[in-house]
């Protein structure tokens, strides 16, 4: 559990260090401080680093248990590694791109977006020269089927300010997320794609263990709204 636990582990980033571009710079920024303030997840595994059996017994009963499927039978932490709890990847998670509004195609869209873009990384606005890694990269970027109806997996940290979730906006609790992936249909998943998703088929009890985790993600309301707390 302790070496699954320091994936999970924060990490001050200078932007200032990466080949970022000025578009990628400025949406850094607009996301605030960093590193996040703490959460009640932060403190149960930092105690467990240290061994400080006191602390790490304060974390809820029911969020153990709930870490325990998620790094467990759940496997979420294929997608969900890092401090953020994203692996910054897109993916197919069984959510309908058809709505009322219309047709979302997800990544596929945003890939014709990109590339038409000035914006991008061989566009005029771009800070890296053409002959760069990245700006190479994404010369040879290439759409296909299966991006169709893929979304951003977006990162799980104070993800009780950002509901309600998915795409469309579909669960409005965490405990709505979880059902979905506890009845996941497999069906509604690209064939052509790497197939990590399953259903989990937990029981009412189980799935309030997992979102009690979840919510321990976020910060304290009194944390969260005021001064970024610093990292310990």
């Amino acid at each position: 559990m302790r070496t699954l636990l320091a994936l999970f582990v924060v990490a001050p980033v200078l932007a200032g260090s990466v080949d970022f571009t000025a578009e990628e710079r400025a949406r850094i920024e607009s996301h605030g401080p960093w590193p996040p303030p703490r959460t009640p997840f932060d403190d149960f595994r930092d105690a467990l680093s240290r061994g400080d059996t006191v602390t790490a017994a304060r974390y809820p009963a029911a969020a153990q248990r709930g870490l325990e499927i998620f790094v467990g039978s759940g496997r979420c932490f294929f997608c969900r590694a890092g401090p953020s709890f994203t692996n910054g990847e897109f993916a197919d998670v069984g959510r309908p791109f058809f709505s009322a509004g219309g047709v979302d195609a997800g990544r596929w869209g945003g890939l014709q977006q990109w590339l038409a873009s000035p914006y991008n990384r061989l566009g005029a606005f771009s800070d890296a020269p053409p002959d760069a890694a990245r700006a190479v990269a994404t010369k040879h970027v290439v759409m296909e089927p299966r991006h169709y109806g893929e979304f951003k997996v977006p990162g799980l940290r104070g993800l009780l300010a950002t509901a309600p979730s998915f795409h469309d906006g579909s669960a409005a609790t965490v405990e709505a997320v979880v059902r979905h992936y506890s009845e996941l249909d497999a069906g509604r998943l690209h064939a052509d794609g790497a197939r990590l998703l399953q259903a989990w088929q937990l029981s009412p009890p189980q799935v309030a263990d997992l979102a009690a985790f979840l919510k321990t993600l976020s910060a304290p309301a009194k944390a969260a709204k005021g001064s970024p707390v610093r990292a310990r």
